[in-house]
């Protein structure tokens, strides 16, 4: 189950592009372009969650009833964390596989 707010499913979709652009028309991708794709789909990624979480879309409301201040803001996670903080996650999970499979990848 994949949990996400606002265009934090971006993530995972920017992912399965960037592998498979990696892979191109091969049945089998060896390990540098593996990593090479997940790298450069972490940095995609990386750019795009800084984008979206921008803190120039803050607004603070009023509350009438209550008189309290609220802070509205954008906010695009994915399994609970901003999507550029996921991008250090994709890398791990990239040179987590790499070590355990020495040769071909996909």
């Amino acid at each position: 189950m994949i949990i996400w707010t606002g265009w934090g499913i971006l993530s995972i979709i920017i992912l399965a592009i960037s592998i498979a652009v990696g892979m191109g028309e091969s049945e089998q991708m060896d390990s540098i372009r593996f990593f090479m794709a997940i790298i450069i789909g972490a940095m995609i990624n990386w750019f795009i969650g800084k984008k979206f979480n921008s803190n120039e879309k803050i607004r603070i409301v009023r509350d009438e009833e209550t008189g309290e201040r609220l802070k509205l803001q954008n906010k695009h996670t994915i399994f609970w964390m901003n999507m550029e903080t996921f991008s250090f996650v994709i890398i791990a999970i990239g040179l987590l596989i790499i070590f355990v499979r020495q040769d071909n990848i996909v």
